[in-house]
C-alpha cells in the first residue's frame, strides 16, 4: 500500500511536517489553492531571550490576495533573507550543533535570494532540509 501526503508548502515548517515527508512514499506540495495572508505560508516564529518573535517574508501589495494561488505570489523585497538569517544566528548561536548546522541554513538563505515566488523559496528550503537530514 502506498502512502500519499497533500500539503501546502511553509516557511520553516515545523519537526512533524518533516515527519509527514519522511513517513510517506510521495509527497506533494499544494499550492494551487488560495493564497491566505498572515499564515505559515509567509511566516513563522523563533525563539529569542524576550520570548517568540515573528519572522515574515515579504510579499506583494494586500489588494492582490483575493483570488491569489499561493504558487502566484512573488517576494517584494530580498532583505528579509539577511534579516531572517541574522536573527537566527543571534538568537540560536548558543543552542547545541549550533556550530554544525549553521553552514547549511547560511548556504540554505544565501541560495534562496535568487528565488522570486514564495512558492519556490518553501518548496527549495524544504527540500533542501529533506535533504540535509536524510529524507527521501
Amino acid at each position: 500500500m502506498n502512502f500519499v501526503a497533500v500539503s501546502q508548502s511553509n516557511y520553516l515548517p515545523w519537526k512533524g511536517y518533516f515527519d509527514i515527508i519522511q513517513n510517506c512514499d510521495s509527497f506533494l506540495f499544494l499550492d494551487d489553492v488560495q493564497f491566505t495572508r498572515r499564515d505559515w505560508r509567509t511566516r513563522n516564529q523563533i525563539k529569542t531571550p524576550n520570548g517568540l518573535k515573528w519572522i515574515s517574508i515579504p510579499v506583494q501589495s494586500k489588494g492582490k490576495y483575493a483570488h491569489q494561488r499561493i504558487s502566484e505570489v512573488e517576494v517584494t523585497d530580498f532583505k528579509w533573507v539577511d534579516q531572517h538569517l541574522n536573527q537566527l544566528k543571534e538568537n540560536y548561536r548558543k543552542a547545541s550543533n549550533f556550530k554544525e548546522v549553521y553552514p547549511f541554513i547560511e548556504t540554505l538563505f544565501k541560495e534562496m535570494k535568487s528565488l522570486h515566488s514564495l512558492s519556490q523559496i518553501n518548496q527549495f528550503s524544504i527540500q533542501s532540509i529533506c535533504d540535509f537530514l536524510s529524507i527521501k
